[in-house]
């Protein structure tokens, strides 16, 4: 046996010209490229000059694709100054969108965002399909808005505090997709002190929960109730404290339904150092502190927050904010309480230097869409 391998191996051989890298056909190098993401993606342009000039000027979307690795949200933010849009997904994509110029961002939910360019004229846009769908006018601009599910579900219903409201009163605007008119509706505050969050409301359960900036307590609207009195309520006041708000001002709150519970992340003192993240306790109509986030992590944005069940190990237990050290984007570990970068070797207790893009928002790819 070993004697019929030493022939083998004596055997003579042709000698194939070695081939060159820059010698694969375009096609072949196109495929290898489609496939590649990130760090892979950026390796793949230094190989040599051939492979570098198959990567587009622009940068392609985020892979659509049924994949843990890559089936995340992306974050994306305008050039306040252009009609261009970065989309931040562990890498920049520049997107031109001219009918996005001036327009601002309210929410974002299911791969849509609601938008609008003077806060009343609201519509709906998809950048991943650039989908538009306009809104009926309003005669007011909204303080904050949210809606309910993809917007070319009939289902979907908008909903929110117009910029009128006051302390003691409040404008609320609702329709639903389909409706040609907005209902307007306005309700008495009563006596319980109550300071409007910029955070937009969260539909749960079926109803929508606004809060107030300190998160003491809600107003709760409920669209299946016909008198006012039932329909517009006090949810519950907060008594109780994490430890890590005690002697703290509360900088940052931001609240996100999951799986039927209503989670809130607060950020307080001015170096934004303690961070908790509590559940609501219906029954007893009070926060409670979570230690940890299970198998989840947290997407957080003034523009609206969402959860997401996590299939690689070591993303869970974090929270995405919008906001970046340089170019890297930050998250904040529960394991650790400090703020790391998603990419790179950093690490910080406080949030000093960080950079945080207030008019963006983080939406997730609907992949039947893409």
């Amino acid at each position: 046996m070993a004697g019929n391998w030493l022939a083998f191996l004596n055997q003579p051989r042709s000698i194939e010209t070695e081939r060159s890298w820059s010698e694969y056909l375009g096609e072949i190098l196109s495929l290898i490229l489609s496939k590649l993401f990130f760090k892979d993606r950026n390796n793949f342009k230094l190989a040599c000059k051939s492979w570098n000039s198959v990567i587009p000027n622009t940068p392609l979307l985020p892979p659509a694709i049924a994949s843990p690795y890559f089936d995340s949200p992306c974050l994306i933010f305008s050039q306040r100054s252009s009609d261009c849009w970065k989309l931040f997904h562990n890498h920049y994509y520049y997107l031109e969108f001219p009918e996005l110029k001036d327009a601002e961002i309210h929410f974002s939910k299911d791969g849509w965002l609601l938008m609008s360019r003077d806060k009343s004229n609201l519509f709906f846009f998809s950048p991943f399909t650039k989908e538009k769908l306009q809104l009926p006018p309003i005669t007011d601009s909204f303080y904050s808005v949210c809606f309910t599910s993809t917007p070319t579900s009939p289902d979907c219903s908008v909903f929110g505090i117009l910029g009128k409201s006051t302390r003691g009163r409040v404008n609320l605007g609702h329709i639903k997709i389909g409706d040609e008119e907005w209902e307007l509706e306005t309700f008495d505050n009563g006596a319980h002190y109550f300071r409007f969050s910029e955070c937009p409301p969260v539909f749960c359960n079926g109803v929508y929960y606004c809060f107030d900036f300190n998160s003491r307590n809600f107003r709760v609207f409920d669209p299946r109730k016909d008198d006012d009195e039932h329909r517009w309520i006090t949810c519950g006041e907060c008594l109780e404290t994490s430890e890590d708000e005690d002697n703290g001002i509360k900088y940052e709150s931001y609240f996100a339904e999951v799986e039927g519970d209503i989670w809130g992340v607060f950020v307080t003192n001015d170096d934004r150092r303690f961070i908790s993240v509590e559940k609501w306790n219906f029954a007893k109509m009070c926060w409670k502190k979570m230690d940890d986030l299970g198998d989840k992590c947290l997407y957080v944005s003034p523009s609206g927050s969402f959860a997401e069940t996590c299939g690689v190990s070591g993303m869970a237990n974090k929270i995405y904010f919008s906001k970046f050290q340089g170019k890297s984007g930050i998250m904040y570990s529960l394991t650790t309480r400090m703020y790391h970068l998603v990419e790179g070797n950093f690490a910080r207790k406080n949030a000093f230097g960080l950079t945080e893009m207030v008019h963006g928002a983080w939406i997730k790819p609907t992949l039947d869409k893409m």
